[in-house]
């Protein structure tokens, strides 16, 4: 779940800053969403964190949010990062590479 402070925070981090910081936050705030399901459309409900699907800025908000999660793992730990997906592995040799591995899923 992406929070939008975090996010905005992030990106300030980033050296984000002024009128497109203002403007990122504006394109994040006051947002809806509704599910469709065949003909039936749910109540829409305000969004609190999350980006925008469909939109071309929110897959690069989402790897902007979560780009620093490969420090959570030891060196033994592998982690892959593609749009929405965190692929983590690793080889297990001994009950060692295990419990780093169940580590990182907790850091996770």
């Amino acid at each position: 779940m992406v929070s939008h402070s975090k996010l905005l925070h992030k990106l300030s981090c980033y050296g984000i800053c002024g009128n497109l910081l203002r403007w990122i936050g504006e394109f994040l705030d006051n947002r809806t969403q509704c599910v469709r399901v065949g003909s039936a459309i749910s109540c829409s409900k305000q969004l609190i964190s999350g980006v925008v699907q469909g939109s071309v800025l929110g897959p690069l908000l989402f790897l902007l949010y979560v780009d620093d999660v490969v420090k959570l793992f030891s060196s033994s730990v592998l982690c892959k990062l593609y749009a929405d997906d965190v692929k983590l592995y690793s080889v297990i040799q001994t009950k060692q590479d295990a419990t780093e591995l169940q580590s990182s899923l907790d850091a996770l």
